[in-house]
Order: C-alpha cells, then structure tokens, then sequence
C-alpha cells in the first residue's frame, strides 16, 4: 500500500480543525497490530514469559549485564523476530543505561496479529536479539515456543508495549516524542528524562569547538541555558521592568579606538553598518559574490562537521527553510545576476535560534529599483504558490510589500531605506532597521568596539583582498540576550516547543487510528499560549507558531512574568554575573574563503572565569610561541603545542611534584618555554600493529616504537644535562640494570636510546630514545622520530646558514597554543585500532533512527525516512552517506553501508562529504586587551580541502 493511500495524505496533510469527527484511517491489518488499536479489525494479543522459550543448544548468558550508551543505544535494545507477527521484548524499569539479562529473562514477549491471517494460534518459533558484549551489536538467539507457553491477555500485552515506549522516550534519539506519547497510550507516563545524567565529556568534537573558539562563544553567550521554575505555578504577575539585568559593567573600547585614531590608523567600515541596530548580531559580506563563497563553502565544509559533532546524524535543512520563507533563494537568477545589481550585504536578527525560529533581515545595497523588482517578481510568483495575498502596508512610515502564509512557511517583508533594500521575514526587523538607517536607534556603527573590530579585520580592499565575511556580536547584543525578557522567553519557547512535538505526535497518532480514545491538545499550557489547532499539516498554537518554525522572540509579549519565571531568572542571573570579573564584551568573527581553504578567525574578549580554556591559559600564561617553537612538520598526523609560562601556578606545582619523586635530582628550571607532542607517519609501526590478535584496546604490544615525539623547550643546556643525569640515576636506582644507555647518530648528531637489558626477562618493554637540539629536547618510543626530528633540525640549520628562509613556517607563530592535523590521519585511522572507533561512531549515529524508522515501517509506510521528513520537518541522514532501507528477513530498517545491529557492515570510515578534507591548522592566542588585566580570546583556523 503507498505511502499516501495509506496515511490519507494524497492532499494537504490536513486534519479539520474545528472538530475531530474524521474517522481514523483504516490500517492494514499487520499495521492495526503494531500500533495496538482494534478499530480496522480483530487483533490477536498473547505474551509469552521469556523463561519459558526454549533455545536449544544456544542459550543466553542470562547473568550478564551490560551498559549501553551513547546515539545507538536505543537500536541496542534487546529485541524479538516473529515473522507475520509484532514482537515487542519486555524491557525492565531503569534509572540508567545498564541492562541486565536477568531482567529481560524474568520479563516476557508481546506478540499480536490481525485475526483470520492464518489461524487464531500462537506462534511457534523466533528469534530473539540480545546485545552481544563485546561487538557493540546484536546476537541473535533462535528459540521455539512450547505449545503452552503463549497466553491470551490484552492488559499484560499492553504493559509490555509501554514497556518498550518508555525505554525508547528516555533516549535523546528521534521520535522521543512520538514514544512518549505511544507510552502514555498504552498506561505511561513515559518519562522525559534521558537514563541517566549524561556527563559532556572531552571527545573529538570538544576539541574541534576548543580551537574554532566554539566552546567560549557557547560560554561566553550561553544560549542553550533555560530558565528553571524554582516554585509552583503562580497567578501572581509581575511587571517585567521591574527586574534588573545582567549588570556586568562594559569594556570600554573607546580608548583603543582613540589611540588608534591618533595614531593616523584609518578604520574603514561597512557601508550597511548605519542601518544595524547596535543591539542585533550582524553579518557584513563586502559583495554578492563573497556571499555566495561562504554559504556554498558553509554548506559544503561546516554542516558535515557540525551534524558529526552534534551527536544526531539528521538535517533540518534550516538554510533552505529561510531561503523559501523570504523567497532569497540563492541559485539560478541571483547567482547570474545578483553581482550586477548587488555592492555589498549585511545579514542581521535578533537571536540566533534560526533552527528553531528567528527574525531575520537580509539587507542588500546596491541599485535599489533594480533589487526591489527582482524581489518583487518573487514574492508575487510564492504568494501566488501559498495561495495568499500579497499585502502592501506602511511600517514606520515606509512602504512594504508582504506575503505572509499563516503557517509562516512563506513570510517576507519588503522595504526600501537610504540606498538599500530590506528583505526580512518579521515586520519587527522592517521597523528596527528602519529606525537605525534614520538615526532614531543606536546603530552598529556607532560602536567603539565594532569600530575596534574593524581595525583588526580590515574591510575587504576593491581588489578583492581580505575577508569574505564579518560577523559582530556586541555588549548591547549579549546584554540584551541576558536580560530578563529573552530568558524567559527562550524558556517559554522551549516549553512551547516540547508540547507543540507531543500534539504534532498526537495528530499523527490520530490518522493511524491510534488517538481516538486520548483527548487532542487544544490549548499550550505555556504563559501566553495561545489556542492550537491541526489544519496546517503540523500542530499550530496561535501565539507560538509551529515546532518548524516558533515565532520569534521579538514578536512575543513577555511583559508579565509569573513569580517563579521572576524567581528563576534572578537565580540564573546570579550564576551568570559570577561568571566574569570585570567585564563581558563583544565578539567578532572573520572568514574567508580561498583555494579550498576556509580561514576563521574569531576574537572574544573576555573569557568568563571558570572557562574550559583555563588549564590552557595556566599553562601558558603571558608567554608566546616564537618561530620555529614545536617543530612543525606539515606531514604529521596530529601536532599540538602550547608555551609554558614557568611562573603559573601549574608549572610550579608540576616542578614540585616531580622535584619531590626524584628525590631532588630531577630538577625542572632548564625547561624552556614550549612543549610539543605530535604523532609522526610510520608505515612500518602500522603495518606492524595491524597484524595483533586483539585491537580492542590498547595493549603494551603497541608501545614499542609507538611514533610520538614529545619536545620541549630548553633554556639552559647544561642545567638540561644534569637533569638527564639524574634521571639515569634515579632509573638504576629504581629498577638496577633493567635498560642500558646507547648513543647512535644520524646526519652528524649524536642521540640516547634506552634499550631493555634483557628482552627475554622484560618481554614487551619499550626502547625510549631522546636527542638535545639547538632550544629543544625531544624524546620518543620510536627511532624514526627521533631521526625525523633531527633531519628537520639539520636542515633548518643549513637553510640559515645560507640566509634561505626555513619553510614551512609554524601556523602558531605568535599564539598561545596550536593544533595540526595533517592529511595522514586518513591513513591513521585506516588501521583496526582506531578505524574501529572511527566506523563505531559513525554507526551508532546511523543506528540511532533506526528505533523510529522501524516504528513507521511497522505502522505501513512504505518510506519511512521520507515519511519522517514530511512528518516532522527533519532528514534522517545516515552518517556514512548510505540510504535506509527495509530488512525483510531481520524484520528491521537498516543502513545500506552500515547494515543494522544484528547484521552489521563495515561502512565508510568518514563520512562522503568529509572525504575532501585534507587538513586543519588551528591556533588560541589568550591576550590582554584594554589592561586591568583583561583576557580575551584570539582563535584562527583553517579547513584545507582538495
């Protein structure tokens, strides 16, 4: 049966919106038996207790239990195959994510069929999947059912099914809503609570927002933060000019600026800065063209990265929502004819929650006749496509042109100011943009930090030199995304957002004939909510918009809160102000795009006090790297560096430590000011550990030889040599005659390996090898990086001497720290150990749809990942670029390139659209600005692409 013959859908997707009278659609029977309503026909309902299945000669280790975590632990849940029927396995309560096999054991099956299928029988046999312990999947276990096993019983069948639903809503996974609401169909509550408190923890994706300056914007704004109710419901309001804001006094840039300006330093500024208003993030783009450069750029190398670090592998196409919205969409005419018509462009709003919804203006400068037909043209062709009217309406004494759908789907506002055009979708936005291009507000380029902003990132120069683009977020922006208004607001918007998913989960649970019996939601038991009604495909509340698209935070009225919103703002605020000691301030953002390279270069300033930067920081202190500080080498694998600034507290705590363990012969004060660890490309060392018997984990088989260099500065030759000299004593003395001291050569310079006495008494012990070079002792368990690290030595050396200038000059010259990753890391992880890893992480991101997808397909959709879509306004991607596809054997979707959890695939290693990438360079530079003190954030990195 199709898709749409199915679900009724073959029109609008509409359900009426005055009434429910509507009869559910009629399910095919298997269908009728999965969702568990008897409204299409008579469902047959047996459970059978797991103890009593007989597995033969394979019989689960029932005492086992195991921990599941992470995006695919839901599609790791312990699950059963009988094929013509609807299995569901019992799944014990938990608090947290270990499963015991005793639990499943003790629990029972649920089975159901449609009646007259076959016979009114039981089934007879099946299979049931339990997770495996050891390959991060599914092993299945045949087993046949005694004839008396199988009970009649629609109550029990129907607790085993919220059973499941409840373990399935607890997960952060798609579809969450969709179980919580099948859970409390079936005699829930389910619970809202992911199992468990899921600690943030310092994987691949932390490091990446670290040097991206990520982690401190996320920091510095905390966006994500909702305010907590501290006490019950309240009718008592409150005048929400009566709360304070953020009171975190303001750096004042004014003097930099004017020190600048004495100097003879010409800042010059964006042409469309006078029409920004000072308190709205802004992006200036120099010309049409640079537009076009970083969104197809941001498209092709930014959404992989942040769809493999979000930890979802889905898309919410949120750029092409906006493009349609406002009719700006960017290929065809406008790429051919927006340079001719269009100077230069500026994009601004008043939040960034553009997933979720936000007012957002494009403003356009250039020949305004010419931009404003073109507009035009569009706006009537959508208008005509929504089937609404286009509007012509007066905002702050301006002419507008509007089409607005009352979905929101199509909503774009058109205005002229002083040698520009205004596109956005909120009348809001027309207003605030008019009211600064007239001078009535406070502009952007008023600001003495913008203008700070602009003398560090010049605007582009006529012949194209510079950057592509500038984003600016001022102190009035952050001040005003701090205060009262917005946080309560977000935190209605949430709230909103939350019970518009379980309505929308509603409504589809109607069609399918499921809903009948709950009561629809009608009204948004948010402050302010409005009436919600189900005749525009998703759920709608009249105030809040849909879960696609909430109205913007500039358009709500939040001019009374209740005592508890009061309540939790101020606690929220307390613990904000907290954050920072002297002042909080704005942040700007440079890109540029060139050769394939994506160049970023963020400044914040200043760091809140308790940041993720600050070992970081600690360690590095006032100190910068200088030229030739690391020893970069383009063709590492991976290369970080730091400076070392020998006052901080850390380096003092450090040198005590080990000072104390050697007995005082281990003293640190000829360490220079830099330390370096890389990992070196070393075929031989890959070769050779590809060939180990177990690649689980690492193993001290994998020790020897292991290519990484670490390198620290020297500042004192001879201090450095009574170090080493201890630590010889100190080794003999700790473990007599178990290595030997060897000295070799390589290009002319001598080095120390440290080898095993014995190899036969100390199997599996490591040769450490070291070499002291010009300002730097590197030490290693591979002799091939040792050598490597004296040929580069060697030959910067001779290019001096022959005042030829060293190439490959370090990325982090001047910075506070580095970070490299070469092109090699493809083939790093390439070998079984980490390629385990690295297919793991994609997999189980794949694995993660497949619990909802499975549910659609067992409700009879024939596509159930373009259903979902449809659905719910989001792509369910697999992570390794495959497609979802029906297992009709394994009854389950599963993963062209990654297969499903009880048939697992290799799949790709990274994901298609990452293929291109063949490098990054990045660096952190913590500098005072202003004096008093004041640290801020300097971040630079580059995404090299072939």
């Amino acid at each position: 049966m199709k898709l749409l013959t199915y679900l009724g859908l073959a029109s609008a997707s509409v359900l009426p919106s005055a009434s429910f009278a509507a009869s559910p659609c009629q399910l095919p029977e298997r269908a009728a038996a999965a969702v568990g309503t008897a409204e299409a026909t008579e469902i047959l309902r047996f459970t059978v207790p797991v103890a009593k299945l007989d597995f033969g000669d394979k019989v689960p280790a029932w005492s086992r239990s195991m921990w599941l975590q992470g995006a695919s632990s839901a599609a790791l849940l312990p699950r059963a195959v009988i094929h013509g029927w609807h299995a569901t396995v019992e799944l014990p309560a938990s608090d947290d994510q270990i499963f015991s096999l005793e639990g499943i054991r003790s629990g029972s099956l649920a089975l159901a069929r449609a009646a007259g299928e076959l016979d009114e029988a039981a089934p007879t046999a099946g299979v049931l999947y339990l997770p495996d312990f050891g390959e991060h999947g599914l092993e299945a276990y045949p087993f046949t059912i005694p004839a008396s096993a199988a009970e009649r019983s629609d109550v029990r069948w129907r607790e085993i099914e919220a059973s499941r639903y409840r373990a399935l809503a607890s997960e952060s996974i798609p579809g969450a809503a969709w179980f919580r609401r099948r859970a409390d169909s079936l005699g829930g509550p389910a619970t809202t609570e992911e199992r468990g408190e899921r600690r943030r923890s310092r994987d691949v994706g932390e490091t990446f927002a670290m040097f991206t300056g990520g982690r401190a914007l996320a920091e510095n704004l905390a966006l994500d933060d909702v305010i907590r109710e501290t006490t019950g419901p309240s009718v008592k309001l409150i005048e929400l000019s009566t709360l304070d804001g953020v009171e975190v006094p303001e750096m004042d840039f004014a003097p930099l600026v004017e020190a600048l300006e004495n100097s003879g330093e010409e800042i010059a500024l964006d042409p469309l800065g006078r029409a920004i208003p000072h308190d709205q993030h802004a992006a200036f783009f120099p010309s049409f063209a640079a537009l076009l450069r970083v969104a197809d750029q941001v498209d092709d190398d930014s959404a992989p990265l942040v769809q493999l670090f979000e930890g979802r592998s889905q898309n919410a196409r949120v750029r092409e929502r906006y493009e349609t919205q406002m009719c700006l969409s960017l290929g065809g005419l406008a790429r051919t004819f927006g340079s001719q018509f269009v100077e230069s462009v500026a994009v601004t709003g008043s939040d960034t929650y553009l997933r979720t919804g936000s007012d957002v203006a494009v403003l356009f400068q250039g020949s305004v006749a010419a931009i404003r037909g073109m507009m035009l043209a569009r706006i009537e062709a959508s208008a005509k496509e929504f089937g609404v009217d286009v509007q012509y309406l007066e905002i702050e004494g301006a002419s507008v042109t509007a089409a607005v759908s009352r979905d929101r789907a199509l909503s774009v506002y058109l205005a002229a100011g002083s040698g520009f055009v205004i596109v956005a979708n909120s009348p809001v936005q027309v207003a605030r943009v008019l009211k600064a291009d007239r001078g009535e507000i406070v502009s952007l380029d008023e600001l003495p930090e913008y203008r700070w902003f602009r003398h560090r990132y010049p605007v582009a120069r006529e012949d194209g030199a510079g950057e592509d683009a500038l984003l600016v977020v001022s102190d009035a922006t952050i001040r005003r995304w701090s205060g009262a208004r917005w946080r309560i607001a977000t935190s209605r918007r949430v709230r909103a957002a939350a019970l518009l998913a379980d309505a929308d989960a509603w409504r589809l649970g109607y069609r399918m004939g499921i809903s009948a019996e709950d009561e629809a939601r009608r009204e948004l038991a948010v402050r302010g909510g409005g009436e919600i009604t189900y005749d525009t495909g998703f759920a709608m509340d009249s105030v809040y918009g849909r879960s696609d698209f909430l109205t913007p935070i500039a358009e709500l009225d939040v001019d009374l809160v209740t005592e508890s919103e009061r309540n939790g703002y101020v606690q929220w605020r307390e613990m904000y102000e907290a954050e920072w000691t002297t002042a909080f301030d704005p942040i700007a953002i440079s890109l540029d795009v060139e050769d394939g390279t994506l160049s970023v270069d963020l400044t914040l300033v200043p760091l809140v006090v308790r940041t993720d930067y600050r070992e970081l920081m600690d360690i590095a202190g006032d100190v910068k790297l200088k030229p030739g500080a690391g020893d970069y080498h383009a063709d590492a694998i991976l290369h970080w560096v730091s400076a070392i600034d020998t006052r901080s507290r850390m380096y003092r705590s450090l040198t005590g430590f080990i000072g104390s363990t050697g007995n005082g012969r281990l003293d640190l004060d000829w360490v220079g000011e830099h330390i370096a660890v890389y990992v070196d490309q070393d075929e031989d060392y890959l070769e050779r550990i590809s060939r180990l018997d177990d690649m689980d984990y690492f193993s001290e088989e994998m020790l020897p030889g292991l290519p990484i260099g670490v390198e620290i500065g020297v500042k004192s030759p001879l201090k450095l040599a009574a170090f080493l000299t201890g630590l010889r004593a100190f080794v003999e003395d700790a473990v007599p005659g178990m290595f030997e001291y060897q000295t070799r050569e390589h290009e002319g310079r001598k080095y120390v390996a440290i080898v095993p006495s014995d190899t036969s008494a100390f199997p599996g012990t490591p040769s450490v090898y070291y070499v002291a070079q010009p300002g730097a002792w590197v030490v290693s368990l591979s002799e091939n990086v040792i050598r490597g690290a004296i040929g580069r030595s060697v030959a910067r050396k001779a290019a001096e001497a022959g005042g030829v200038a060293a190439s490959g000059e370090a990325p982090w010259t001047g910075a506070s720290t580095g970070l490299h990753v070469g092109s090699g890391i493809r083939e790093a992880f390439a070998v079984e150990l980490f390629e385990l890893a690295a297919r793991e992480q994609l997999r189980n991101r794949s694995w993660a749809n497949l619990p909802i997808l499975n549910e659609w397909k067992e409700a009879g959709v024939d596509d159930p990942a373009a259903f979902h879509e449809a659905e719910w306004g989001i792509e369910l991607l697999c992570a390794g670029g495959g497609q979802y596809v029906w297992n009709d054997e394994d009854q389950t979707m599963e993963s062209t390139v990654f297969g499903h959890p009880a048939a697992a695939k290799k799949g790709p290693l990274l994901p298609p659209a990452l293929e291109r990438l063949r490098g990054l360079d990045g660096s952190l530079d913590f500098e005072e600005i202003g004096g008093a003190g004041t640290r801020g954030l300097r971040a630079r990195v580059q995404l090299h692409h072939e």
